[in-house]
């Protein structure tokens, strides 16, 4: 009786294992996709708070955007998303992703100003605006799309003076936010409390203070 026992036991055994392992894999499987970025935000809402770079070091303060996320999944699209995919140009990766979110912002920025509400030197009394001494980090993907998806062009920082050329498409960085902003002179100063302002091209204006 016990050999028959093992005998029928073992190969079930052997198949609901390998079950397990194949549902394993399909939860780590790529798919091809047409678009890079996967999931757009529509900002309706901001965070400022503090910055550091990758290294740890304080950079400033960096802004995190939370709104309506239009995502493209496995072939289904929510509404509005493919509009957005196609005016950016990223419509031809064809190539495997991961499941996972590749987000960026739906709408570029048509401006930022950070006003300061603390008196910080005698160019600067509380209530002006500090863009003349801030720079602007952020990862525009404009140059991947136009240039198919070339990896020479691929997540590229751009620092540039407070202000941002029209119809980017800003990815999300490592540390979920979409911009750093710090003293040009000197990154790693802290900045005093502030006011930022940001209007985007949809019409949206947004404006918070900053979290320190």
């Amino acid at each position: 009786m016990k050999k028959i026992f093992l005998l029928i036991v073992l190969p079930l055994v052997m198949v609901l294992f390998s079950g397990c392992k194949e549902d394993s894999f399909d939860l780590n499987d790529y798919t091809e996709s047409k678009h890079y970025v996967n999931s757009y935000v529509l900002p309706n809402t901001m965070v400022v708070e503090p910055a550091k770079t990758a290294e740890g070091t304080p950079e400033g303060l960096k802004v995190r955007f939370d709104g309506v996320v239009l995502t493209h999944f496995a072939g289904t699209y929510d509404p509005g998303f493919l509009q957005i995919a196609k005016v950016n140009g990223d419509t031809a990766y064809n190539k495997e992703i991961r499941h996972f979110r590749q987000e960026a912002l739906g709408t570029p920025i048509r401006s930022i100003n950070v006003v300061t509400l603390d008196n910080m030197d005698a160019a600067h009394p509380a209530g002006s605006s500090l863009n003349d001494v801030l720079t602007v980090k952020s990862v525009p993907l404009n140059d991947y799309f136009k240039h198919h998806y070339d990896r020479k062009f691929f997540r590229t920082n751009q620092e540039q003076i407070l202000k941002l050329s029209a119809n980017q498409v800003l990815e999300k960085m490592w540390d979920d936010s979409f911009l750093h902003f710090y003293y040009t002179a000197n990154p790693a100063l802290v900045l005093p409390p502030v006011e930022v302002t940001i209007e985007l091209q949809n019409g949206t204006t947004l404006k918070t203070r900053s979290n320190q």
